[in-house]
């Protein structure tokens, strides 16, 4: 008795195929970093982040308390390697930047130095950001 033949077995696998591709298209919303900066004398290192204009446009509309978290390393005037944390900032307190295309804006912030010495004059700057959902 065949129960399987070749051409059942590749219409298997090419229905796994798809609902595995379908299932990684549906990824979580996710946040990146575009750029950081610092002007001499300022109180902070400036960041930029890319973020899904939906939740972008939720946060600011009051519809869900979205934020975001970002950690900065660089390297100081005192040739120092230092660290920032952001800690939980709300999107609806940032500036709103520029829209990078249709599902993508971008959002301005500054994460203080506090008693950090300033970054130096190749800093050297690495980070993380986080998107953190109103449900957390």
């Amino acid at each position: 008795m065949k129960i399987c033949g070749r051409g059942s077995l590749a219409l298997v696998l090419i229905a796994v195929s798809l609902a595995l591709v379908a299932g990684s298209a549906t990824a979580a919303q996710s946040v990146s970093i575009t750029s950081f900066g610092y002007k001499a004398g300022a109180p902070g290192v400036d960041v930029v982040l890319a973020i899904p204009k939906s939740v972008d446009t939720s946060a600011r509309n009051g519809n869900a308390n979205w934020r975001v978290r970002v950690v900065v390393s660089y390297t100081s005037v005192d040739q120092t390697f230092e660290t920032l944390d952001s800690g939980s900032i709300a999107i609806a307190s940032t500036t709103r930047g520029a829209s990078i295309d249709n599902n993508t804006d971008t959002i301005t912030f500054q994460i203080p130095l506090g008693t950090h010495p300033a970054p130096g004059a190749g800093p050297g700057y690495s980070g993380t950001a986080e998107l953190i959902s109103p449900s957390s």
